[in-house]
């Protein structure tokens, strides 16, 4: 993954669609939970560059993680981050 130098609301429209594909493709409620938290914390808190920042990065764990539980990271996950 490279350092995103786009604004910051095409990057948090970035991880909306991320958080899009990795809800219809992972149904673990727990695996989904932090990313929940981080995407909540933009809603209340703002789409700051911090923000979503902390967003993109635990989308991009969650979605390293299935790679390691299922053999396979979401590639159109990787895609919008690449």
């Amino acid at each position: 993954m490279t350092y995103d130098e786009s604004p910051v609301e095409v990057q948090y429209e970035r991880c909306k669609q991320a958080m899009e594909i990795l809800r219809n493709n992972v149904k673990d409620a727990q695996t989904m939970a932090a990313i929940d938290d981080a995407y909540k914390n933009c809603q209340e808190n703002g789409a700051t560059q911090w923000n979503v920042g902390q967003l993109r990065l635990t989308i991009i764990e969650t979605n390293a993680m299935r790679g390691y539980d299922e053999f396979c990271p979401l590639d159109e996950v990787t895609s919008l981050f690449d």
